[in-house]
């Protein structure tokens, strides 16, 4: 089980052109992203890739704030746990 924690990271880079400045996603996981010039597009990266690894809504965390559990990391206080009868879990 990898927890991830993207981020996007901003670079200087020569290039024929001058110096630039490039962005790139970088996860905990060990996925580093292609090299963009826009950062917003390198944000597109990230959401994809956060899109990607989520955990689907019945199996998230119930109570992420206390357990310190990201949406899309699997909790492992939570994990493999049935909800109680009669409680409902949304």
């Amino acid at each position: 089980m990898s927890q991830h924690r993207p981020h996007v990271c901003r670079q200087v880079e020569e290039t024929p052109q001058g110096t630039a400045a490039i962005y790139r996603l970088s996860c905990s996981c060990g996925l580093v992203g292609d090299v963009r010039y826009a950062r917003r597009v390198a944000e597109q990266d990230k959401a994809a890739h956060l899109m990607d690894i989520t955990v689907p809504l019945d199996q998230r965390c119930t109570r992420p704030r206390e357990h310190g559990a990201r949406p899309w990391d699997t909790c492992p206080l939570c994990a493999g746990q049935l909800a109680l009868p009669g409680w409902d879990v949304a």
